[in-house]
């Protein structure tokens, strides 16, 4: 089911999770 392709794919949506969520926090402690 994985290939190699999608490997940096998942990799890539993680960080992007993992930014989204700091940011939130950020946002959310300011307010």
């Amino acid at each position: 089911m994985w290939s190699t392709a999608t490997v940096p794919l998942s990799k890539a949506l993680n960080l992007y999770c993992f930014r989204l969520h700091k940011y939130l926090a950020v946002k959310i402690e300011a307010v």
